[in-house]
């Protein structure tokens, strides 16, 4: 199973932008970007800020164990 920053780094890589380039539009940064993602300690508000900015749709689903999304 990947890691929140694997996936946001495959995003990343997939649409052709850097963590540079992230660390800019979020408005801090490239060491603090880049520590974010060693870190892997993302908050909700920095995933939803992360989805605007690559113009994604944040979506939180929670599974039980008898397969009902809730």
């Amino acid at each position: 199973m990947m890691t929140t920053s694997e996936k946001m780094n495959l995003i990343l890589q997939r649409s052709g932008k850097t963590k540079k380039w992230l660390a800019e539009q979020w408005g801090i940064s490239q060491p603090s970007i880049s520590q974010k993602f060693k870190e892997d300690n993302w908050k909700e508000s920095d995933l939803k800020k992360f989805c605007a900015i690559m113009n994604l749709t944040y979506v939180i689903n929670f599974t039980d164990r008898n397969g009902e999304t809730l």
